[in-house]
């Protein structure tokens, strides 16, 4: 055993080849049961052996009649990796054929009883030929086609039905096969109509001979239609054919029409061509391509498309069941010919309202409703003429607000003047005036008003769209959206989200151009001011951004002198870019490796940005548009407790999603480098299995550095200064040290000090450049600031361990 598996079968010559033959077949035939079956000699040694003459024809078929070598010699090209091996030894292809055409020529003769060569036939890869087609055709007779596009079918038991269906969507044209030799093949059978139709959905494959044989304009293009939108999962070379098929007729991907995204002009189009008469042709057949569900969605898409189920319908299932699919195709119905305007902004909140309400569900719930909202919006943004949905999106905000400026927004009481204001801030507010004084609250009489209700509906709308811009436009930056000067105009315009706009440092997408945008320019951190041409893109910038133009530090800077609150982290956003040993390793990253970390807080944290939890894949993020996905590997099992010992990170890589190949760090966009590696690194301080690992969070350190520097600059306190993650004080009553990481203070030669902060007394009393809850840099900061000034401490607690040491 130990000679046969460590010797190379491929390179063997002379006296080792019948030695190796010998042994496999003294040890298949040594009369021992398990060494029938799990010692079968490989395919490669029958092949040596042949070929040097020691074993006879018969045996070599022998060889060949297993299943195993049946799948490998079938297989299409560099299906499997040995398979184009074999082409050296010539005698192969023509053993291989006869002995393929025999199992064939029984197989497809038979009953409804299973014969002996059954197995055999369940294991070919591929069958060829219009011959082939014919017969497996009339071996299924009235027999209906298996429904699920992909089959498991173990060594027993197959079923005609099983059997015959997988043979046909295996079987494949020849290069010598002709219309005319297939015309005369189905005239000869004389087979129906519909069983054509479905073959041609089946087997799409075979679609274009069905196609021309019939004659029927756009039957190619529903039958794709029906493919790519019914279909919900392909496997290795059947995505590859599927995805090329699929782009002649529409620009979406193949994982878009999975999520339930529905390309409306090619359905309207193919269905125009093929006919009203013969589309249900097309889509009865489709109910084989597919589960339940994915022949259910597409005939919702196709109903919806086509009228036949009112929007009053698809509105109810959702409010009454949630019924996800309904939500994707809500965009889809035909807009209203009146007022399409109106009509859009009114889905459009209707969505919003949807997401809205899945909060109260569980994650895994919120998650699935998320991804059909996500693809209602797309569907919504195609159907009523926007390039995407992040378009649609500011185009209806700014809708909604225009409406509600539009309405009465101050409403007088004999002295009492009720209004809706929008601060400095951008947050809306509802409040009441007696004169020219602001009541603390609106008086208990006025609140029941019907005016004041709609007054307070307003503001909740707002501060919805507060809320949303927020998070919309940060996403934005992740995604490195680019902005029109139009766009950026219209967008000025909005009360709101202006507001954040205006806080925010635009960039070209070359970084040669960047600051603060106004009225049609850009001024930098210097003051040096920038036209923006209509032919230039903005977008917002992202801190690797900030990092190539080397004006940093000086937006940074003048963020302190100017008080700028930023709606997000932007200027102070953490900074991770590759290590030397990343891109010594090229594609793996081991900056974590090694780290502990809690499971279900782990989860939690990167559920919440996006990274999805898989059974067998573990946390991964995915990103279609660039075709690969980030990995966390880690000796963990993310789906229960782990209560026996915590999870321990191990690496981090970025995998292709069609060759499944490791991407290399060069390749990949340095500002999603950045995010995935800040993400990781929020799960290593934050869900750390010791609490907070104040040594790991790095870039966190570096962003407080700054933080610190800058508001020392700003107090003009010049007795602190930092020395890697430590702040250290000089104070009057003594020498103090603060670890920017987790904010635990020592004072020199006397050791730790409890200063425990009030987080609530912290927040807004501080200053921090980003609306970002982060008490823990304002914890930081603040002890600083006290110990800066150790003086003025008035706090017994404080002063006693101080007087004391």
């Amino acid at each position: 055993n130990v000679f046969l598996n460590n010797i190379n079968l491929w390179s063997i010559n002379g006296d080792e080849i019948t030695a190796c033959w010998n042994l496999y077949h003294w040890r298949q035939h040594s009369g021992l049961p398990e060494c029938v079956s799990l010692y079968n000699p490989p395919l490669i040694i029958y092949c040596r052996a042949y070929e040097a003459g020691i074993i006879a024809e018969d045996e070599m078929y022998s060889g060949i009649m297993t299943s195993e070598s049946v799948r490998l010699l079938s297989a299409k090209k560099k299906a499997y990796q040995t398979a184009e091996d074999y082409e050296q030894f010539p005698f192969i292809p023509t053993m291989f054929e006869r002995v393929r055409d025999y199992i064939l020529d029984v197989e497809l003769k038979r009953g409804d009883t299973a014969t002996p060569l059954t197995p055999l036939a369940a294991s070919l890869e591929m069958v060829v030929g219009i011959h082939r087609f014919s017969a497996i055709l009339a071996g299924l007779g009235k027999t209906s086609l298996s429904k699920g596009y992909y089959y498991w079918m173990s060594d027993e038991g197959h079923s005609k039905q099983t059997l015959f269906s997988a043979l046909l969507k295996k079987c494949h044209p020849m290069p010598g096969d002709t219309q005319e030799l297939f015309d005369v093949a189905m005239q000869q059978l004389q087979v129906t109509e519909a069983r054509l139709i479905e073959a041609a959905v089946y087997a799409p494959q075979w679609q274009k001979f069905i196609s021309c044989y019939f004659g029927w304009k756009g039957l190619d293009s529903a039958i794709w239609w029906m493919h790519a939108h019914t279909k919900t999962q392909t496997y290795g070379a059947e995505n590859l054919e599927a995805e090329s098929e699929i782009a002649r007729y529409s620009s979406l991907a193949v994982e878009e029409f999975k999520t339930g995204a529905v390309d409306k002009e090619w359905f309207l189009k193919a269905y125009k061509e093929i006919g009203k008469q013969r589309w249900p042709l097309v889509y009865d057949a489709a109910k084989f391509i597919s589960d339940g569900n994915g022949h259910r969605r597409a005939r919702i898409y196709a109903d919806v498309l086509l009228g036949e189920l009112s929007f009053k319908e698809v509105t109810d299932k959702i409010r009454e069941k949630r019924d996800q699919d309904y939500v994707r195709i809500y965009g889809l119905a035909p807009l209203s010919k009146k007022n399409a305007e109106k009509d859009i902004l009114a889905r459009y909140e209707f969505l919003q309202q949807f997401k809205k309400e899945s909060r109260q569900f569980g994650a895994q719930k919120q998650a699935s409703e998320g991804l059909a909202f996500q693809v209602a919006l797309e569907n919504l943004s195609r159907n009523a003429g926007y390039a995407d949905p992040i378009r649609l999106t500011w185009s209806m905000e700014t809708k909604q607000v225009q409406q509600i400026l539009l309405k009465e927004t101050q409403v007088q009481y004999d002295d009492i003047m009720i209004g809706l204001i929008i601060d400095e801030e951008g947050l809306a507010d509802v409040v009441a005036f007696k004169g020219e004084k602001e009541l603390k609250a609106i008086p208990p009489k006025y609140k029941k008003d019907s005016k004041v209700e709609e007054l307070m509906g307003f503001r909740k709308t707002l501060r919805d769209q507060f809320k949303r811009s927020r998070k919309g436009l940060e996403d934005a930056m992740l995604r490195g959206d680019l902005f029109s000067l139009a766009e950026i105009q219209n967008l000025f315009s909005h009360p709101v989200i202006s507001k954040h706009l205006e806080k925010l440092v635009f960039t070209t997408d070359d970084c040669t151009k960047h600051g603060f945008y106004q009225a049609g320019k850009l001024i930098n951190a210097t003051k040096t001011e920038t036209i923006v041409s209509d032919s230039d893109t903005l977008r917002i910038a992202h801190s690797t951004d900030l990092y190539k133009s080397s004006a940093w530090p000086a937006y940074q800077a003048e963020a302190f002198d100017k008080k700028l609150k930023q709606p997000f982290k932007q200027i102070f956003r953490e900074l991770y870019l590759p290590t030397k040993d990343e891109l010594a390793e090229k594609s793996i990253s081991r900056r974590y490796a090694g780290h502990q970390v809690q499971p279900k807080q782990t989860a939690a944290l990167l559920r919440s940005r996006g990274w999805k939890a898989d059974y067998e894949e573990g946390l991964q993020k995915v990103f279609h548009k660039e075709e690969f996905a980030a990995k966390l590997y880690a000796m963990a099992d993310w789906f229960s407790p782990a209560e026996i010992e915590s999870p321990t990170l191990e690496t981090i890589q970025f995998i292709n999603l069609k060759t499944f190949k490791n991407v290399d760090f060069t390749d990949i966009n340095e500002r999603i480098f950045s995010e995935v590696m800040r993400d990781i690194d929020l799960v290593v301080s934050v869900a750390h299995a010791g609490g907070v690992d104040a040594e790991a969070s790095h870039s966190t350190i570096e962003m407080r550095t700054v933080l610190l520097k800058e508001t020392m600059r700003l107090f003009k306190i010049s007795n602190v200064t930092v020395a890697g993650s430590h702040a250290k004080i000089n104070g009057t009553l003594g020498e103090y040290s603060v670890h920017l990481g987790s904010a635990v203070v020592h004072q020199v030669s006397a050791g730790y000090l409890s200063i425990l902060p009030v987080q609530s007394q912290h927040r807004g009393r501080l200053f921090l450049p980003f609306i970002d809850d982060d008490p823990k840099s304002a914890e930081v900061i603040s002890k600083v600031l006290l110990l800066a000034r150790d003086k003025d401490i008035q706090d017994p607690t404080i002063l006693s361990q101080l007087q004391h040491a």
